[in-house]
């Protein structure tokens, strides 16, 4: 990995493993909902993660990484397991995308090391 590709793909990293750090806390917070309540935060979280699943592959367009490839099939999976109401499986599909990226982040941040960047 190249040092601007580095940069690139330490940037788009840390946008995604925030917002997948977001998301995990909004599941969290679903399972306290009232059963009246669960059918509307189930869609506005559904919402979430498709802008979320977008911002994804915008990164995939620019850094090439198979760690963001599974994190792209985790948010899609946690999309599927939400729609059937499974929300602690959907938890955990967020929770091992962000274990992949983070993953990923580890080679961005010792390219911008070696660098004196980081």
């Amino acid at each position: 990995m190249d040092l601007k590709e580095a940069v690139l793909h330490y940037q788009y990293g840390e946008k995604i493993k925030s917002e997948l750090i977001i998301a995990s806390k909004m599941l969290a917070s679903l399972s306290t909902f009232q059963t009246e309540e669960k059918s509307g935060g189930q869609k506005l979280m559904n919402s979430f993660l498709e802008a979320l699943l977008g911002e994804i592959r915008i990164a995939q367009g620019t850094v090439k990484s198979k760690q963001l490839t599974e994190a792209e099939a985790m948010v899609t999976e946690s999309i599927g397991r939400l729609k059937i109401s499974e929300s602690a499986e959907a938890h955990r599909c967020i929770s091992r995308a962000i274990s992949a990226v983070t993953t990923s982040l580890n080679e961005a941040a010792r390219v911008l090391e070696e660098n004196a960047l980081f």
